[in-house]
C-alpha cells in the first residue's frame, strides 16, 4: 500500500502582522469609525454567517450585547430574515470568500427592504462585499485543508482579523454612544 506524503500545516503569523499593519492605516480606521457610527444609530444588530463565519457571528452578537447593543446572530444563512422595521436594523454578514449563494440571496432580499448591510469579507471584490452598503475587508491567505478523510475541503482560514474587527467595532460603537451622553 502506497502512502502519499502528507503536507503539514504551517502556523505562519505573517498574515496577522500584515493585517495589523493595514488595520492601523488612516483609510482602515476611517472606515471602521464610519461603520461604528452606523452601528451605534441602529436599534437592532443582526449578525449572519455560516461555518467558521457563523461562529464569528455568534461571538459578535455576544460581544455587542456585552457593550449594550441589542444583537442577535443567525448561523444558518438559509434562515429567512423578515424585519418589521428594517430601517432600524443593521445586518452584519461574515464571509471569508464572500460568495455563498444562500447569503447572497438573503442579502439581496434584505436590500429590497432598505435594511443597511455591512459585510466583513476577505476581499472587497467579492459578491457579498459589492452588495453591501459598507464593507470591511481583511485580505489574508485563504487556507483550505483536504486529505483523503475530509470531504469537502475544510476552510481553516485564520479568523484573527475578524475577531479584531468585531472587538474594535464594538468598542468604537460603545465609545460613540457614551461620548454623546456625556456632553452637556
Amino acid at each position: 500500500m502506497e502512502h502519499s506524503a502528507k503536507q503539514l500545516m504551517k502556523n505562519d503569523t505573517t498574515a496577522i502582522y500584515e493585517f495589523l499593519n493595514r488595520a492601523s492605516t488612516d483609510e482602515f480606521t476611517k472606515n471602521m469609525d464610519m461603520i461604528s457610527e452606523v452601528l451605534e444609530k441602529a436599534k437592532n444588530l443582526i449578525f449572519i454567517g455560516s461555518g467558521n463565519s457563523g461562529v464569528m457571528a455568534q461571538y459578535a452578537a455576544r460581544y455587542f450585547s456585552s457593550v449594550g447593543k441589542f444583537a442577535l446572530h443567525v448561523e444558518n444563512p438559509m434562515y429567512y430574515i423578515s424585519l418589521e422595521n428594517p430601517e432600524e436594523s443593521v445586518v452584519i454578514v461574515f464571509s471569508v470568500a464572500g460568495e455563498g449563494s444562500a447569503l447572497i440571496n438573503n442579502i439581496s432580499a434584505l436590500k429590497t427592504s432598505k435594511t443597511t448591510i455591512v459585510s466583513v469579507t476577505n476581499s472587497k471584490n467579492s459578491t457579498i462585499a459589492k452588495l453591501s452598503d459598507y464593507n470591511i475587508s481583511y485580505y489574508v491567505q485563504h487556507e483550505l485543508k483536504q486529505d483523503e478523510k475530509s470531504f469537502p475541503r475544510i476552510d481553516i482560514t485564520t479568523q484573527f482579523p475578524v475577531l479584531y474587527i468585531i472587538e474594535a467595532l464594538a468598542k468604537k460603537t460603545y465609545n460613540i454612544k457614551h461620548s454623546q451622553t456625556e456632553k452637556p
